[in-house]
């Protein structure tokens, strides 16, 4: 079951947790070439998700029987634990880029706490009138969250807790919440042109070499062929019988000229939609 969704507006790859299956997945914009993430961390109840795509990283909550707030690279490597201890149900969860904050709500203690991005600087924003939160987002200088006993969608100002306000009311458990404004989907990485001069998923991540620095990863969807060159990098390659189609990054059968997620027609050799 998808709990959380996060989509990296500069490579145009979908992210989303899987609560069922315990994982963490990424796929083109459109559902093509889609991936689990190999991490080194058990998933447990993995629930909210964000990105921090300009710099590569990735942050989720885990309200399983040890809750957590981790982060990790968007390729899911290097995984780090930043809130372990007085967390208990974290369903929402959101980065501030402007202020280089993350935000999330727990619905067992009832609050909405913020830390710096490392995890450092915690601090309990509000913790009156907030009886269930549940997502959260962040505009400018204001929080908004969703609360399932209120039935409503609250806000606050983002460094101080104040001046709450109901924005939206009578709703009945709203399970996610996305401010999308172009002022706040800004900047560039090495995907966001011509999806990083890879064949498949081009993925962001922070550079070792320097400081701040970011760089990129090819890498290949789960039903492809991978295989390991010398320097490291993934090959995606077909298994024998089939072919590459360059255009659509799709192996497809010696012969067919229908993409996988299509049905040729014997008759007419028609590419058709496949349901």
């Amino acid at each position: 079951m998808v709990e959380g969704i996060a989509f990296d507006w500069l490579a145009e790859n979908l992210y989303w947790v899987d609560s069922n299956s315990d994982t963490i997945e990424v796929a083109r914009f459109d559902g093509r070439f889609r991936r689990e993430l190999k991490m080194n961390v058990t998933l447990d109840q993995p629930r909210a998700l964000a990105l921090e795509p300009k710099r590569g990283n990735m942050y989720w909550t885990d309200w399983g029987a040890n809750p957590v707030i981790a982060t990790a690279h968007m390729d899911g490597m290097n995984v780090t634990m930043l809130v372990t201890t007085g967390i208990y149900w974290p369903n929402g969860l959101n980065i501030d880029d402007q202020s280089s904050h993350i935000f999330w709500t727990d619905a067992h203690f009832d609050r909405i706490e913020t830390a710096w991005l490392d995890g450092s600087n915690r601090e309990v924003l509000l913790d009156q009138n907030t009886p269930h939160p549940f997502s959260i987002a962040v505009y400018k200088d204001m929080i908004y969250w969703d609360d399932w006993s209120q039935l409503s969608i609250q806000s606050a100002n983002k460094y101080t807790g104040a001046n709450v306000r109901t924005v939206v009311s009578g709703l009945d458990s709203a399970m996610d919440l996305k401010i999308f404004h172009n002022a706040s989907q800004q900047g560039v990485n090495p995907c966001s042109q011509n999806n990083g001069g890879c064949t498949h998923l081009c993925i962001v991540k922070p550079d070792a070499s320097s400081l701040d620095a970011v760089t990129r990863v090819c890498v290949c969807p789960d039903d492809m062929r991978i295989v390991i060159t010398p320097d490291g990098r993934e090959d995606c390659q077909c298994e024998a019988g089939e072919k590459l189609n360059l255009t659509t990054g799709y192996c497809m059968t010696q012969g067919s000229t229908c993409n996988p997620d299509q049905f040729r027609c014997l008759d007419s050799d028609r590419c058709i939609p496949s349901f």
